[in-house]
């Protein structure tokens, strides 16, 4: 229902505008003492920090504090990357609110204790847009550490707004050594553009270095639907329930998301737990429809076919591009819901053997260290 409300009114462009602000004021007001206690977490970590010339950290930025699990599954593997090849360095974790808010000079603490060799990486994910306020902090970092090599994780990159993306362009070009990653050809291209100091790397979403990792012995059948509930959602939600219905009389079908009803604090103390049992409840369908990126690459992960149908933006039309000469076989892209059943029904009856191979960690992520090294 407000996701309805939502989609209908970003078709009209001032009021959108007069709802952000409502919105934003709003959401300031609300989150006040949450933000004002992470603030205090935040401020408190950096304070205890020593001035150690021979210690070397990572500041992992815009930390994700939500119960989003393609985010948090991000934030997963970053940790567990930085745990392989830069276990020598202390990792200093600081979420996007706090870096925002900037309450008690967070960010002169910072640079008090910050090193030139120390390494500044920015979360992955939809944060390289002029609606994120992941946006806000990556140009405080960016203009504020201008001696550290800072490092994208794969990110989609698009702006709306032609002086927004100015507006981040010339910050970034005014650094000397940043690395962005884009996770498809479009975002790419726009930050190829946009960037003419930094290194642009094509780079796939890091959540695609757990594919080929899991194996699953679970009795499959049925459909699973992984799918959007808010703006970014394409098709009407009665649309997809006409789907179901469709698809019903051939294969049971049951409907999920990747966003869980479980808070932050819950979530943290044993993400990977629920990570991995939802990798297993995939891996027990035959099938699986999303319009979710991560819900794909979760999917793949459970080594179960997947078809994708749009959602409102280039991410996933362009994201599963990955796929293509490597995951042939399980991977479909949908361009209407009558071509999604269409290939269901083709699907549901073939046999496969549920079986993928590690491709993205091999080619991709265990190699990411020596190009950062060489560049940085």
């Amino acid at each position: 229902m407000i996701s309805e409300i939502k989609r209908k009114i970003r078709k009209h462009e001032k009021l959108c505008k007069v709802a952000k602000c409502i919105y934003r004021l709003l959401f300031k007001v609300k989150n006040y003492p949450k933000e004002l206690k992470k603030s205090h977490i935040a401020i408190e970590r950096v304070r205890a920090i020593q001035k150690d010339a021979s210690k070397k950290r990572i500041w992992y930025m815009c930390v994700p504090d939500h119960s989003n699990l393609g985010d948090q599954a991000q934030a997963f593997c970053i940790r567990k990357w930085f745990n392989t090849y830069y276990s020598d360095f202390e990792v200093v974790e600081l979420m996007t609110t706090s870096i925002n808010a900037n309450r008690f000079n967070l960010l002169d603490e910072i640079a008090e204790k910050i090193k030139s060799a120390d390494k500044i990486f920015f979360q992955s994910g939809y944060t390289s847009t002029d609606t994120n306020r992941d946006e806000i902090a990556h140009r405080m970092i960016v203009k504020q550490f201008e001696n550290n090599h800072i490092i994208f994780f794969p990110q989609t990159v698009r702006y709306s707004c032609e002086k927004e993306m100015r507006i981040t362009s010339d910050i970034y070009n005014k650094h000397k050594n940043i690395t962005v990653m884009a996770r498809d050809k479009v975002s790419y291209e726009t930050a190829k553009e946009m960037l003419t100091s930094a290194e642009v790397l094509l780079y796939p979403d890091i959540v695609t270095s757990l594919i080929g990792k899991y194996s699953f012995n679970n009795k499959r059948s049925g459909i699973l639907f992984c799918m959007r509930n808010d703006s970014e959602q394409y098709y009407e939600k009665a649309q997809i329930e006409a789907l179901r219905k469709r698809l019903c009389a051939i294969s049971p079908t049951d409907l999920t998301d990747t966003t869980i009803k479980m808070s932050y604090k819950e979530l943290s103390t044993e993400f990977k737990r629920v990570l991995e049992d939802t990798f297993d409840k995939f891996s027990q369908y035959k099938l699986v429809i999303t319009d979710r990126y991560h819900g794909t690459i979760f999917t793949l992960i459970a080594q179960t076919p997947v078809i994708v149908v749009n959602s409102t933006d280039h991410k996933l039309s362009s994201g599963v591009d990955w796929f293509k000469g490597v995951y042939d076989d399980y991977v479909y892209f949908a361009g209407t819901l009558e071509e999604a059943y269409e290939i269901a029904c083709k699907l549901i009856k073939k046999e496969y053997h549920y079986h993928i191979e590690d491709y993205f960690d091999k080619n991709y992520y265990q190699k990411l260290y020596s190009l950062l090294e060489k560049g940085g």
